[in-house]
């Protein structure tokens, strides 16, 4: 990685560190530490829920998402259009991961709290151009 044309940004994603060698992880091995990013807040969740919904024409409707990823989101938009029911009445049949697994979500995010920067922030490239993840 550390040969790559000048202005390109290495970034990669994982659902959970518990596979990830260390030597991965190194300070050097990116072009960043690592960063974490959590579920979305009920905003972001209500602009991903809308864009499902204008994807498969279902109506849009505000639904309590707490602890929804953006990939059950899309599940409870798939599950509306298939039964041809609301948000709200297909919602019971989606368990998010983050409640049916809730002891290794608030592992990795302690874990996230000294290993990784948050996902708000803005860093600075070598190119001396900021990003915000």
């Amino acid at each position: 990685l550390q040969n790559r044309p000048k202005g390109v940004f290495i970034v990669a994603t994982a659902n959970g560190i518990e596979g990830i060698p260390a030597e991965y992880l190194r300070p050097g091995r990116w072009d960043c530490s690592p960063f974490a990013m959590d579920l979305p807040n009920q905003k972001t969740a209500d602009k991903i829920l809308k864009h499902y919904c204008e994807k498969k024409d279902v109506k849009f409707e505000k639904v309590e998402t707490k602890d929804f990823s953006g990939a059950e989101l899309e599940a409870l938009v798939n599950m509306a259009n298939m039964r041809g029911r609301s948000l709200k009445d297909v919602k019971k049949f989606i368990i998010p991961v983050a409640q049916s697994m809730k002891d290794r979500l608030h592992a990795l995010r302690e874990w996230s709290k000294v290993n990784c920067i948050a996902a708000d922030e803005e860093i600075e490239t070598e190119i001396g151009r900021r990003l915000a993840l």
